[in-house]
């Protein structure tokens, strides 16, 4: 943990016990402080301008808050445990707040860009979005979960963001799916290329295009258009937006599940059911 995150949270129990307890005679009986409750009330009023950054502390206010700290926290040590847990939920729900704000700003290129590919129900109630690379082992496992929910609720609705965070093949690959939509084979592809053995490579690529029907000449031709980089842009921008750091990536509704977890099938069905008993706060 950083020094900053450090001070704040001392910072925070700090305040806490000036503010709640500073005033009170049982408090100064128990740290030992001799100092009368309207003097302590003001040392409290000093901490708390100095946290807002209304004030500074003078040298015999250091001193003092000092003392006191010193005194109180050897009486009451769980004082830094609380103010531990306090900041610890309040940083949650900052979070929590901060990317739920995200998500809503970012809802219509998430859940309905028509840059990004779209599997399962085109109509459905709940909507699954994935970030993915097609050099990331963990995408490839994660695909089978992912058929097995589609496969399981035909009111699902998937959308693809091809995301290659690894470049070099990744970005051929993601360049090749994006263009095999426009000959109506995108999952057809998708598939095939997250369930080749091996490292996906230019050759492979091109080489899975045919296997599956492709035209190929075609393909290399739709894959330099402007809508294609377009949409791989979009795809990397709102990564930065939502926080995607890794893939695969997986959005249900307001609900980010990272990687590809052993319960994945199970976590994203209860997302999905949770979706249609309560509604999506950001879809």
């Amino acid at each position: 943990m950083g020094t900053k995150k450090i001070t704040g949270i001392l910072m925070v129990g700090l305040a806490s016990l000036f503010l709640a307890s500073c005033g009170d005679d049982d408090s100064a009986k128990m740290t030992g402080n001799s100092a009368a409750p309207e003097q302590m009330n003001k040392v409290a009023a000093a901490v708390a301008d100095k946290m807002a950054g209304k004030a500074t502390f003078s040298p015999e206010q250091e001193k003092a808050i000092g003392e006191i700290v010193r005194k109180t926290l050897l009486a009451r040590p769980e004082i830094l445990q609380e103010a531990f847990a306090a900041l610890e939920a309040r940083d949650k729900a900052e979070q929590e707040k901060r990317k739920l704000s995200a998500l809503s700003e970012s809802a219509d290129t998430l859940f309905r860009s028509k840059l990004s590919p779209v599997s399962g129900n085109p109509k459905g109630d709940v909507t699954i979005v994935e970030f993915f690379d097609y050099n990331c082992p963990y995408c490839r496992k994660a695909f089978k979960g992912l058929e097995e929910v589609i496969r399981d609720d035909s009111k699902l609705r998937v959308v693809f963001k091809e995301y290659p965070i690894f470049g070099g093949a990744s970005l051929t690959a993601a360049k090749a799916a994006l263009a095999a939509e426009k000959q109506g084979k995108y999952f057809q592809f998708h598939k095939a290329l997250l369930e080749n053995d091996g490292r996906i490579t230019d050759a492979v690529v091109y080489r899975k295009a045919r296997e599956i029907g492709l035209d190929v000449a075609r393909l290399k031709k739709d894959m330099r258009g402007a809508d294609i980089a377009k949409s791989i842009a979009e795809t990397r921008n709102l990564a930065d937006r939502l926080g995607v750091r890794g893939t695969p990536a997986f959005f249900v509704g307001d609900k980010m599940i990272p990687g590809a977890p052993r319960d994945l099938v199970s976590i994203m069905k209860k997302h999905a059911a949770d979706i249609r008993k309560n509604g999506c706060k950001v879809c």
